[in-house]
């Protein structure tokens, strides 16, 4: 769906794909779904507004002015929930109660591409065992249970209201389920049931009603969360969202939210910045569906609907479109195919490679059988796949004849137009990504003529080698720090300018090394040498996590979060952290072997830094390995990812004093 290429939100999409299919989603609805179900449907602030007109009319205030006509409708978009209280006080509860009533009275709309919308909304709805909706209104409800006796689905949907939340139990996923509970979040215009329409009843859901708040973190933990024209201004949503976000794992429940609205492009920079924010700090990937609301929002959901299905490793075509459709190879769709596909290795590491080696060598030997566009399709993803679980010395050599096969290959001019820029853009990408491939191969007109974003990446790619590690920039400077620590800085910026959020992570990164470079050998043995050095490193690490986080990049979070360990003066702070990010399942399986050594390389630290707390380090003995190996068991993790900790990929980012610490241990191990 060209609508939504962005891969973030590519990732998000396709996981909500394979989460539907096994009854792990749940919806969460609000007034943009009625929008769309019926015509003349009161937006939130427009139902306030006409409401807070009838006391008026009953206080003989009935002739207002135009001015004031503008000034109420204005007053009404900032404070709609304090002009709910008026009407409702002036109105008295049964009356207010029956004014609101009255506005959800339209009939459901049966236009063509309602229908459509409808038939594919309510299809999806059915195979979800959770429904949630902030209305006051039964037109979802209506639409779905004439849908359900329509198709002659065995569903059964049941009613809950906010009152009865104290009674609800999360389940586990279960796509065979025949329930479907359906609760009205704020309650409704109904007997046994009192709605939250003002700010006194907000005031209550937030503060009294503790089933509120746990209903709302369980929903954000637990389940994968579509939410469908809901206001995200709603403060405990964005509470418990950012709650959940802040402290589960990195691979985490997949959320995203649509809204439906016209003069909102998801392409231009300004709304793709905002959907970024809004991913770091609530983990909700957020997609405005625009041009012809109804008939994007049934293409929306008919594409939600469709079964994701895995090729096989000799099915370029078919591997080309899954690996595209998967987002990129930070989705877990991708490195869970890859695993499932060679199932005699023992663990997940060895299967991932496996599978990647074999792709690899099945493209370079039917090569020319298979289209260019494929193949540079496939080679885009995969060749950060065997970088990672590969070993380096096969990984160098597929990833270069691939590459450069690639390139001596090039479609000619005409046909080069014809194919996308971001395909365009990524092939050119990966000869200054890959080591020792041949730049020379590439046409100059290869370079012409692209859209702007990918233009102004390319050249901040060929002007400042972006891949280059830490130590080799410094030495490209003459040792000059300053100047080192300015460039870094500036291509960071440069990268978050033109939208590149994910390399951007990257190279705040590399400034986080490279502070903890300048600094490493500043501290001594106590920790008041530890408050002194580490603030600006510390202070970096947490500045590259955030936008990291805002992409979905948790490999960079990692090892922003690794550093940030390393040097936090407070042993338990770093502790806390990274036993967090290793508390889920999907973390272990996803994460390569070497970035789950750099997590239990950071505990370690901690370990060290907790016996600091009472005496210096250099006066303990050095680590014991059955200290590490315990360590490492506890934390979910083997004596082989200790191995992988203990490479010298670490030395250059641990002050000297602790490093030293793991010098008999890397000796025992017979590490060189």
């Amino acid at each position: 769906m060209s609508t939504f290429s962005n891969p973030v939100c590519q990732r998000s999409l396709c996981l909500l794909r394979k989460y539907i299919e096994e009854g792990e989603v749940a919806y969460y609805l609000g007034s943009g779904v009625d929008i769309n179900l019926v015509q003349k449907v009161p937006s939130w602030n427009e139902l306030v507004t006409n409401l807070f007109k009838i006391p008026f009319k009953n206080l003989s205030r009935e002739n207002l002015e135009k001015s004031e006509e503008k000034d109420l409708e204005k007053l009404g978009e900032k404070f709609p929930n304090e002009f709910a209280s008026f009407t409702r006080w002036s109105l008295g509860d049964f009356s207010f109660f029956k004014e609101v009533e009255n506005k959800f009275s339209e009939k459901i709309n049966d236009a063509p591409d309602s229908k459509d919308f409808i038939d594919n909304f309510c299809k999806l709805l059915l195979k979800a065992s959770l429904i949630i909706t902030t209305n006051y209104s039964d037109y979802i409800y209506k639409v779905l249970t004439q849908y359900n006796e329509k198709s002659k689905t065995p569903k059964q949907i049941v009613v809950l209201n906010r009152e009865d939340l104290a009674s609800f139990k999360f389940s586990n996923p279960n796509k065979n389920s025949n329930i479907i509970k359906f609760i009205y979040l704020h309650g409704r215009c109904s007997n046994g049931s009192y709605p939250i329409l003002d700010s006194w009843g907000y005031n209550i859901a937030q503060n009294d009603d503790t089933f509120y708040f746990e209903f709302l973190n369980n929903l954000f933990s637990s389940k994968h969360v579509i939410s469908i024209g809901t206001s995200w201004e709603d403060i405990p949503l964005r509470n418990s969202a950012a709650l959940i976000m802040r402290t589960r794992p990195y691979v985490n429940q997949s959320h995203i939210a649509f809204s439906i609205d016209d003069q909102l492009d998801n392409s231009k920079s300004v709304y793709r910045t905002w959907s970024n924010v809004m991913k770091g700090a609530y983990g909700v990937s957020f997609v405005n569906v625009k041009k012809k609301g109804k008939i994007e929002s049934a293409k929306l959901m008919s594409y939600l609907d469709k079964k994701l299905e895995q090729p096989n490793l000799d099915d370029y075509e078919g591997l080309a479109k899954f690996l595209d459709e998967a987002g990129d190879f930070e989705s877990i769709l991708q490195t869970d195919f890859l695993k499932d596909k060679s199932p005699l290795q023992r663990h997940a590491h060895e299967r991932i490679s496996k599978s990647a080696e074999t792709i690899y060598n099945n493209v370079l030997n039917n090569f020319y059988e298979i289209k260019w566009e494929t193949v540079a399709i496939i080679e885009k993803h995969m060749r950060h796949h065997i970088y990672l679980y590969s070993d380096s010395t096969t990984a160098n050599k597929l990833r270069k004849n691939l590459w450069n096969k690639l390139s001596k290959n090039i479609p000619k001019k005409n046909k080069w137009k014809k194919i996308n820029d971001r395909l365009k853009f990524d092939f050119i990408v990966g000869g200054w990504e890959i080591i020792d491939a041949n730049l020379n191969n590439i046409p100059s007109f290869c370079y012409k003529k692209f859209s702007k974003v990918f233009n102004n990446r390319l050249k901040i790619v060929k002007k400042n080698k972006i891949w280059m590690s830490v130590e080799n920039r410094l030495i490209n400077n003459n040792s000059d720090i300053n100047k080192t620590e300015t460039e870094i800085e500036n291509i960071a910026l440069e990268l978050l300018d033109s939208g590149w959020e994910s390399m951007a992570a990257k190279l705040l990164c590399d400034k986080a090394v490279f502070l903890s470079i300048c600094n490493r050998e500043e501290v001594n043995n106590s920790l008041l040498s530890f408050y002194k050095q580490s603030n600006n490193v510390v202070n970096q690490a947490i500045r590259a996590e955030a936008v990291a986080r805002s992409v979905g990049c948790y490999r960079r979070r990692i090892k922003a979060d690794v550093i940030n360990a390393i040097w936090n003066p407070d042993f338990n702070t770093g502790r806390i952290l990274l036993l967090g990010r290793l508390g889920a399942n999907d973390t272990i399986q996803c994460i390569e072997p070497g970035l789950l050594g750099a997590l239990g390389l950071g505990l370690l630290v901690c370990f060290l830094k907790s016996k600091n707390s009472i005496v210096p380090i250099k006066k303990h003995e050095a680590i014991k390995k059955h200290e590490a190996i315990k360590l490492f068991k506890d934390s979910g993790l083997s004596e082989y990812h200790l191995k992988k900790a203990l490479s010298r990929y670490w030395e250059n980012i641990m002050p000297i004093v602790i490093y030293e610490q793991f010098e008999n241990l890397r000796k025992e191990f017979g590490i060189v």
